[in-house]
């Protein structure tokens, strides 16, 4: 039960570090070029969005793609690094779109704080 709560402890974290960042770079973009911040969490969180939608998609093309199977090693080692690949992707589909999320609510608020 402690290695779980560390675990999701550890992805709380991982998802701050990486919300603080994108917020940063969010407010350091509306104000250079003036702006509104609103308006910038809003692209920021649509560019999130994509980027989690190109990762899923990316990995399943090259899953399905037969010839891409014969290629590879051998088809035990390809499934199942093709199953780790699309794990690993939709992995990374839930954090972006946590992210996303989070960067829209930001976004909402500060719209109607008039930023």
């Amino acid at each position: 039960m402690k290695e779980i709560l560390a675990g999701i402890l550890k992805y709380i974290k991982v998802l701050l570090i990486v919300l603080v960042v994108i917020s940063i770079i969010s407010v350091i973009v509306s104000r250079v070029f003036e702006f509104a911040t609103s308006v910038v969490f809003y692209y920021a969180a649509m560019i999130s969005f994509i980027v989690a939608f190109l990762s899923v998609s990316g990995s399943m093309r090259s899953a399905a793609d037969s010839n891409y199977m014969r290629a590879s090693h051998s088809v035990h080692d390809s499934s199942k690094e093709s199953r780790r690949l699309r794990e690993s992707s939709f992995g990374f589909l839930i954090f972006m779109t946590i992210i996303g999320a989070l960067l829209m609510i930001i976004s909402n608020l500060l719209a109607r704080s008039g930023l």
